[in-house]
């Protein structure tokens, strides 16, 4: 794993290079399903009445497997193709109960305290802290004052967090389970528990938790 990578920290540069890594095919298996379904099921409890925010949603690997668990998914991402394929696919599908928005600037017009829970898998971990922070800021606002978040990050050791290159991708950080809290304290998300999880060789921190008051 490379340490010597340059942050990338402006939302142009970033959307041009995750764009690049998309139209390269960057896991794009077509599957629409859930990672962990597991995770999803016990810890973020998605209800038929629920209208559900997702970070990160990609081409809609996952969104459109909440779409059949709750009344409205909005999906967001800061690629365009990503955007523009979900879209076709849902207007294909007839499917009006999700929809999809370009990552930030189209979900900055969504309304405050409109979702009843937010959900983000394996996309913590391609941010830095800026783009971070900016994503989580966004989930508090839009998060209801009841509202309940899912959110997986790439796992490191304590106390310090390795920064490198993963299978050609930008950057893979893995956070700590102290810089997490911070992350989340700071946008003034409660966070609720933390779980380690192991896949293959890598770590996974999956925390949840609620909107702080």
């Amino acid at each position: 794993m490379e340490k010597s990578i340059k942050p990338i920290t402006d939302f142009t540069s970033l959307r041009k290079l995750w764009d690049e890594k998309i139209k390269d095919h960057y896991w794009r298996d077509r599957k629409y399903r859930f990672g962990h379904p597991d995770m999803v099921m016990k810890y973020l409890r998605p209800e038929l009445t629920d209208v559900l925010y997702e970070y990160g949603c990609g081409y809609g690997r996952e969104a459109f497997s909440f779409s059949t668990l709750v009344e409205k998914v909005v999906g967001a991402d800061i690629s365009p193709t990503n955007v523009k394929e979900a879209r076709s696919k849902a207007k294909a599908d007839g499917n009006s109960r999700i929809n999809f928005y370009l990552w930030p600037e189209e979900v900055e017009n969504l309304p405050d305290s409109s979702f009843d829970c937010a959900y983000s898998y394996a996309t913590f971990q391609h941010c830095e802290d800026v783009v971070a922070t900016k994503a989580l800021s966004d989930i508090r606002r839009l998060l209801k004052p009841s509202g309940r978040f899912l959110f997986q990050f790439g796992g490191g050791p304590e106390p310090d967090s390795v920064r490198g290159a993963f299978k050609g991708v930008y950057v893979d950080i893995a956070r700590s389970p102290s810089e997490v809290g911070v992350m989340l304290e700071t946008a003034q998300l409660t966070w609720e528990g933390l779980i380690r999880r192991e896949v293959g060789k890598f770590i996974q921190y999956w925390v949840f938790g609620s909107r702080e008051e």
